[in-house]
């Protein structure tokens, strides 16, 4: 486990020690890489969509086989308020989109798959 993950399980064990002993009503939310309007131009998924769009290779490292998950801000901010409506005691909320790749082309917003080329 990456101590970036680490801290962030701290959090909800922290979380759900709060709720355990006071009683509050606690969701966490998980979010997954978040994309869309206005977000930083150096952003992976600007680099990979704008590489897309020129039909150019977008490069990976490894074999390829690794994936992520991007979910659109919309998509995000629904997930936001549908857990604000649903928060009873503890719950943890994964908000993201597994079935696009954007990293290989395939998200659903593209039209057209990306070439790929490795960067191992």
């Amino acid at each position: 486990m990456s101590p970036y993950a680490a801290t962030k399980r701290a959090g909800e064990v922290l979380a759900h020690a709060y709720h355990h002993l006071f009683g509050f009503t606690i969701a966490c939310l998980r979010f997954f890489t978040v994309y869309g309007p206005r977000q930083r131009p150096e952003m992976a998924i600007h680099q990979f969509t704008r590489l897309i769009d020129q039909g150019k290779p977008v490069p990976f490292f490894g074999d390829g086989s690794s994936r992520r998950d991007y979910t659109y801000v919309d998509d995000i901010v629904d997930g936001i308020v549908r857990a604000l409506g649903r928060a009873k005691g503890f719950a943890i909320y994964n908000l993201g989109e597994p079935q696009d790749d954007v990293a290989r082309g395939t998200d659903r917003r593209a039209s057209r798959r990306a070439p790929a080329r490795s960067r191992c």
